[in-house]
C-alpha cells in the first residue's frame, strides 16, 4: 500500500479533505499547518484530532511578523517546513486542496522534492480578480493530477492545457453524506450561544466575510457595508463567524466583535463554530451572507439562500440559491431583501447541489484514485495540450 501525504492549513480546506483522509486509512500521512496550529486563529487542530486521525507532521508558520509581511514569511516557512516533512515522511504522492498561498508554497516544495501531487478543486474561477485565483491556477499547472468538483470546472482545467486523462470529476468530498455530518441543534447552541439572545426564535443571518489576500482595505470596506445593512434589520438575529489568518483578518474580527457588542440582544460572534456546528448553522440560517466559498458550495445542499458580497467569488459557477450582493450598502441590502422573500426560499425546494457526488462518495473515490494513479516518471513530466 502506498503512502499518501495530505496537507491541511485551515478549517476550510480541512472540510474539503476530511472524508478523503478518513477513507485513506493507514496509508494517510497527515501534515497539519497554518491556522490549525495558531492559538490566535482558533487552534483548530483539535477538530482534526476529534475525528480520531493522527498527525504525521506539524509545520508551524505563523509568528510575530508585521501584518504586511505575514503572508510572505508564512509562505517561506511552509516551503521550508514541507520540504523537511516530505523528506522525513517519504510519501509516494501528495494531495493539496483549494487556492491559498500556503498550498502554492507546499506545491513548490513538492516539485523540488520530486513528489507528484494531486490538486482538489481546480478550475473554479474564470477570472482572477483576487490573488487566490492566481494561486489556484498555479496549483493546476504544477499538479500531476486534478480532482474537479463538477463538469464545468473540469472543462476549465482542460482549457488550461492539461491532459484529459489527468482530470477526474469526483464531486466535492466536503459534501459527502452532508446531512449525517451536520451537528445537532444543541451542538450549534453550545458553539454559538444563540439561546442567550433576546428572542432566539427569530430567523438568523449567518455571516462569514474573509479578508482578500493583498486587498485588506477592500474587504474591510465590504464588511462595513454588510454590517451597516444588518444594523438596519432589527427583526433578524445575526451569527458572525471569525476570519482567517490573512492580512486584514484581525481588523475584520474587531469590527465583528464591536458589532456584536452593540447589538448584543440579537447578535453573537464566535471565532470558530467547528465543522459540524457550522454546517448546522448553514442548514438553519435564513440567509448565508459574506464572501466565503461555503456560501456557494454548501448552501445548495440545504436549499439555504445565499448572498455573496464583493469580488472574492467572481467567476465561480453557482446554483440558483446564490444571489450576487455586490460591494455597496445598497446592493447588499437589495440582495438580502430578495433572499429573505418567502417565495424565493420556497422556489429552492428540491434543489440539487451541482458540486456533490450523486452517491455521496467523493472522498472514497479520491482515496481510491490516490492509491491507483500510475506513479511513473511521466507523472512529473507534463505536456501542454492545445485546443482545450
Amino acid at each position: 500500500m502506498r503512502s499518501v501525504a495530505v496537507l491541511t492549513t485551515t478549517r476550510a480546506d480541512w472540510g474539503l479533505v476530511r472524508t478523503v483522509c478518513r477513507a485513506l486509512g493507514p496509508s494517510l500521512r497527515l501534515v497539519v499547518s497554518g491556522t490549525h496550529l495558531s492559538a490566535r486563529h482558533g487552534a483548530t487542530e483539535s477538530e482534526i484530532l476529534s475525528d480520531g486521525l493522527s498527525v504525521a507532521a506539524r509545520v508551524p508558520i505563523f509568528e510575530d511578523a508585521p501584518p504586511a509581511r505575514e503572508a510572505m514569511e508564512a509562505a517561506a516557512r511552509i516551503l521550508s517546513g514541507m520540504g523537511a516533512a516530505l523528506a522525513r515522511l517519504q510519501p509516494d504522492l501528495l494531495l493539496l486542496a483549494g487556492d491559498r498561498y500556503e498550498m502554492t508554497a507546499a506545491a513548490l516544495a513538492a516539485q523540488l522534492a520530486r513528489v507528484p501531487f494531486a490538486h482538489l478543486a481546480g478550475g473554479e474561477t474564470d477570472a482572477t480578480t483576487t490573488p487566490d485565483g492566481n494561486f489556484r491556477n498555479a496549483l493546476t499547472k504544477l499538479a500531476a493530477w486534478h480532482f474537479a468538483t463538477c463538469d464545468e470546472y473540469a472543462r476549465r482545467i482542460r482549457a488550461m492545457g492539461e491532459e484529459a486523462d489527468r482530470v477526474f470529476v469526483t464531486g466535492l468530498p466536503s459534501l459527502d453524506e452532508l446531512s449525517e455530518n451536520t451537528g445537532a441543534a444543541a451542538e450549534l447552541e453550545q458553539a454559538a450561544g444563540l439561546s442567550r439572545l433576546e428572542d432566539p426564535r427569530r430567523p438568523f443571518v449567518l455571516v462569514t466575510h474573509l479578508p482578500v489576500v493583498f486587498r485588506p482595505r477592500e474587504s474591510l470596506d465590504e464588511l462595513q457595508a454588510l454590517l451597516a445593512v444588518l444594523a438596519e434589520q432589527p427583526h433578524l438575529n445575526v451569527l458572525l463567524t471569525g476570519a482567517n489568518a490573512d492580512q486584514g483578518g484581525a481588523e475584520g474580527a474587531a469590527l465583528c466583535r464591536e458589532f456584536a457588542e452593540r447589538h448584543g440582544k440579537r447578535c453573537c460572534y464566535v471565532e470558530s463554530l467547528g465543522h459540524r456546528a457550522y454546517l448546522r448553522a448553514v442548514q438553519e440560517a435564513a440567509v448565508v451572507l459574506g464572501n466565503s466559498s461555503s456560501g456557494i458550495i454548501e448552501t445548495p445542499s440545504f436549499g439555504t439562500p445565499s448572498v455573496t458580497v464583493g469580488r472574492r467569488q467572481v467567476g465561480r459557477f453557482r446554483a440558483p440559491n446564490v444571489l450576487e450582493g455586490g460591494s455597496t450598502r445598497e446592493s447588499i441590502a437589495a440582495a438580502l431583501q430578495r433572499a429573505l422573500e418567502p417565495g424565493f426560499r420556497a422556489g429552492l425546494r428540491g434543489l440539487v447541489n451541482p458540486f456533490a457526488a450523486p452517491d455521496g462518495k467523493a472522498g472514497r473515490r479520491i482515496a481510491g484514485l490516490l492509491q491507483s494513479l500510475p506513479i511513473t516518471r511521466s507523472a512529473l513530466e507534463k505536456r501542454l495540450v492545445t485546443g482545450g
